[in-house]
């Protein structure tokens, strides 16, 4: 079964089902695949939010840790 599986996630395009077959069948899970399966537009997000932790993590918080800096790095952007 679990190789079975592996071959289906490997053939079968996640998104493209939802679209074709899953939105009236599942609607609630095809919005959250939508979501989270679909590739942004673009990597503005992304870049800026690296680009906000260059004034997060500097000289002076050197001993900021990973988790923390993200924890900071999310409340800044939000």
């Amino acid at each position: 079964m679990e190789r079975t599986v592996r071959i289906l996630a490997i053939t079968i395009d996640i998104l493209k089902w939802y679209k074709e077959h899953g939105e009236c069948e599942f609607p609630t899970t095809a919005i959250l695949a939508r979501i989270y399966l679909g590739k942004p537009m673009s990597t503005a997000v992304q870049e800026r939010l690296f680009s906000l932790g260059k004034y997060i993590v500097n000289d002076v918080r050197t001993s900021l840790d990973d988790e923390r800096a993200e924890m900071v790095c999310l409340m800044k952007a939000n």
